[in-house]
């Protein structure tokens, strides 16, 4: 077992101090996904990093500390993908623009299903706010429709909570059953335009971008899972860029 942990040990690497956590969150990324929850030591993390065990514990006291700042990450490359996927068209109308939030989110979880199980499924913690970056991002949405005068909605943020929450339960059942198929989005969009009340007659036409995510879905498919946080953006990149018809490169990106 020994000669096992030093012939998968890194070199130890020379990088600069600020980026010592995001190593080190790329590592446990990598061994959670190579040896599950529990069975994933700080001693083979701080191996796979190709640093001392000292050092991770200078940045992370404990292994729940740990992986509550890799679930934070995961939160926050999901809400990147999302926000990705608006800007590709800034200027659409407002239920497009959460459209295309719920579906890049959506993409990022299919490309990162198995990470996203040992995170937030197999760990069996939960935080209350957990979903507070990506609630914000949404009720910014929200409100500009609302602003636009292209969406009707009296209260922005009970409805952002609302779909918020049954978003993650249809998303997660869907994940859950392997179940990616362009008819979970047809379906989301619907209660959008429903619960947002979103006024067609104001938008120019409809971006149907759900045509063109059987052929993104079937290229991700091949390729999912297994790629930790730093390695997988290509993949979501990639199915954007099947359903836009162009480059998905965006600020933070």
């Amino acid at each position: 077992m020994e000669q096992l942990r030093q012939s998968t040990k890194r070199p130890r690497a020379a990088r600069a101090p600020a980026q010592r956590p995001s190593q080190i969150l790329d590592a446990a990324a990598r061994v959670l996904l190579r040896d599950g929850l529990a069975k994933a030591t700080i001693d083979d993390i701080a191996a796979d990093a190709g640093l001392g065990k000292g050092t991770v514990y200078e940045y992370f006291g404990s292994k729940t500390e740990l992986f509550t700042a890799l679930r934070a990450r995961y939160t926050n490359d999901t809400l990147a993908a999302g926000m990705a996927a608006v800007e590709q068209l800034p200027h659409a109308p407002a239920i497009q623009q959460i459209q295309r939030f719920i579906a890049g989110m959506f993409e990022f979880a299919v490309a990162t299903t198995e990470l996203l199980g040992l995170l937030f499924h197999d760990a069996g913690i939960q935080e209350q706010d957990e979903l507070e970056p990506i609630k914000a991002a949404l009720l910014d949405l929200v409100r500009a429709g609302v602003e636009s005068g292209e969406l009707a909605v009296a209260d922005p943020q009970f409805s952002v909570e609302f779909l918020l929450h049954g978003l993650h339960g249809v998303m997660e059942a869907s994940l859950t059953r392997d179940h990616h198929s362009p008819q979970v989005l047809q379906q989301v969009d619907e209660i959008l335009v429903a619960v947002l009340h979103f006024h067609k007659h104001l938008a120019p036409e409809v971006d149907h971008h759900h045509l063109a995510l059987v052929a993104g879905r079937r290229a991700l498919t091949a390729r999912r899972t297994r790629c930790p946080p730093g390695r997988h953006h290509d993949q979501v990149e990639a199915v954007l860029a099947d359903r836009l018809g162009g480059s998905t490169s965006a600020p933070g990106w």
